[in-house]
């Protein structure tokens, strides 16, 4: 996609707009319609809304889009035939008088067409930014950064609108970009930052709080703390912040959230050790998460009453057990979560973590709808603005058949961690089964763009692919999704899976035995060869190894009813028999 395409049915001009017409996110184009964004969006599926995109990104002109409201609902053609009736019953003597009544009404209906929406109840956007690391010592570099994640945390749970998630606001790390350039890529109105410094047993947090639209400094202050007074620090600068917002805003229902605060005070050896395990486990590399397990067992060690290393856990092992990571069997790893998870709301069932863990694990493995559903809801009330959970939920939506809620729901997930690619894979994942390829391309470009060698993108973009018939774009996706990830499974099982949709049958088989081979070494799941016997059309293939999947509580069972590689085995009695055994889907 390196030429400049537009929507079919899109008002073209011929000659293109000045610059500074140009509205260049859904969040822009969203504003100047005085809309959300997901209306914005429905908009331009169902009623032409004029946007283009360039290489994965979207834009709009505000001449266009001002064009489109005056157009949205233009008279009836009728109405001059309804004139000339009138003029014939009545005479030409009441022409003017009709003629004026009409102009007048005429008039007023465009005016109304063209008055403005009312814009929709203020949502406050806010980023903290990567606390700097004053302290002299690289080593120090993961308790900044673990700082960090735990202010978004804690903002998070006081509730002053939406908190942008860590993995965006780390793409700023040392980088010198102004307020209001972050401001208009992440779309937040208040941006927080800060520095740390650490000296032996004591903590020293600076914080100012900007408003991005004339970048005005709000709020500042500086706390000296001991280091096992840091929760209690967290939450006062939280406070501080929050209440700042709230004043500005001068709105009801700003303020913070009523959850009771963690009393537990902190062991720093301990917090140390959470934030090391929180630092690996962000990198999502095999070295970091197994790393992660260590810092996290490290601070229970230290302190078996601290809470959050146990959410840690959880989050570790469930990731150990799901596709496409693969590490362990899901009936070894998802237990170990399960109990990690139950642990740490014992100790505090404030942690919005550990109700997500739990809530995809009764999802993912326990195929408990009801319990998912409390979970996720749990989660949610504590902190509306934990991202995870709302990927999490857009997932389960999404298997549910519940497409229109997950989308909803995955769009939340993006708004909160706009520059992650996990997130962006988690919509495309939900696009890929809502049937929306085309939204999954997009998605999976944008995360190219980000990192070129993100191969779980060319592994949505060539399934997105092989769905709309071009079989050469997704082989040659899989194929470099192969040799950037070293032969992953997961990317064995859709190149092979094309292959056999291509009539390669030969490769086809050969990539299923090799999948069976690698099998007797490590854990492999059963649901990547069933791609592959599902792609040669060798049903009873495909059935054996779907049968094995759900025997191991593989977790991308729950998405058999809408996986569309699978539509040619959906017609065999023995798909229903497995859907009814898992409970979910159709």
């Amino acid at each position: 996609m390196d030429t400049e395409s537009f929507k079919p049915g899109a008002p073209k001009v011929s000659q293109t707009p000045p610059p500074e017409d140009r509205l260049d996110t859904w969040g822009e184009i969203a504003t100047y319609l005085k809309v959300d964004q997901r209306t914005a969006q429905r908009w331009e599926e169902t009623a032409k809304l004029p946007v283009n995109r360039l290489q994965g990104r979207v834009y709009a002109y505000r001449s266009e889009l001002d064009a489109w409201i005056r157009k949205r609902e233009p008279l009836p053609p009728s109405w001059i035939e309804k004139l000339k009736a009138v003029m014939t019953r009545y005479g030409e003597r009441r022409l003017v008088i009709i003629a004026l009544a009409l102009v007048v009404a005429a008039a007023a209906y465009g005016l109304w067409r063209s008055w403005p929406l009312p814009p929709p109840p203020h949502r406050v956007m806010l980023a903290v930014l990567p606390f700097e690391n004053l302290s002299g010592d690289p080593q120090q570099e993961f308790f900044s950064n673990g700082l960090t994640e735990e202010m978004i945390t804690e903002l998070g749970r006081l509730g002053p609108g939406s908190v942008i998630a860590y993995s965006s606001v780390m793409a700023y790390k040392g980088t010198h970009k102004r307020v209001d350039e972050i401001g208009r890529e992440l779309n937040v109105n208040y941006v927080l930052e800060g520095s740390v410094e650490r000296g032996g047993d004591l903590v020293r947090i600076v914080a100012h709080l900007v408003q991005v639209k004339d970048q005005a400094p709000l709020w500042a202050d500086s706390y000296d703390r001991p280091i096992e007074n840091v929760l209690a620090l967290q939450r006062e600068v939280a406070d501080a912040v929050v209440s700042q917002i709230s004043e500005k805003l001068a709105t009801p229902g700003t303020g913070a959230a009523t959850s009771a605060p963690r009393a537990h005070p902190v062991d720093p050896k301990a917090f140390d050790a959470y934030l090391r395990g929180r630092y690996e486990w962000n990198m999502r590399s095999p070295l970091g998460i197994k790393n992660a397990i260590s810092d996290f067992e490290q601070a229970i060690r230290q302190d078996p009453n601290y809470a959050p290393p146990y959410a840690g856990l959880a989050d570790t092992y469930a990731l150990l057990g799901s596709v496409p990571n693969d590490a362990l069997p899901p009936r070894e790893a998802i237990p170990k979560a399960k109990a990690a998870a139950e642990k740490a709301l014992a100790l505090d069932k404030s942690l919005a973590e550990a109700h997500a863990s739990l809530a995809y694990i009764d999802f993912a493995y326990e195929w408990d709808r009801e319990g998912a559903e409390r979970e996720f809801a749990q989660a949610l009330q504590i902190n509306p603005g934990y991202a995870t959970a709302h990927e999490w939920k857009a997932l389960y939506l999404v298997a549910m058949g519940r497409a229109d809620e997950a989308e909803a729901e995955v769009e939340k997930a993006q708004q909160l961690d706009p520059l992650s690619n996990i997130m962006n894979m988690a919509a495309a994942q939900v696009y890929l089964y809502a049937g929306k390829y085309d939204r999954a391309i997009d998605l999976s470009e944008a995360a190219l763009k980000r990192d070129p060698n993100f191969f779980l993108a060319y592994y949505f973009r060539g399934r997105a692919y092989e769905q709309k018939g071009m079989l050469s774009e997704a082989l040659a996706d899989f194929q470099k999704g192969s040799a950037l990830s070293n032969g992953s499974p997961i990317m064995m099982m859709a190149l092979g899976h094309a292959q056999g949709v291509s009539g390669n049958k030969e490769e086809a088989r050969k990539l299923l035995d090799g999948l069976a081979k690698l099998a007797n070494q490590k854990y492999v799941p059963a649901v990547y060869m069933v791609g592959i016997a599902a792609g040669l059309g060798d049903k009873d293939q495909a059935f054996h190894w779907l049968d094995q999947a759900v025997q191991d509580r593989c977790d991308y069972v729950v998405y058999l009813a809408y996986e569309p590689g699978l539509d040619n085995l959906r017609a065999d009695p023995r798909f229903a028999g497995l859907t009814r055994r898992i409970g979910l889907g159709r």
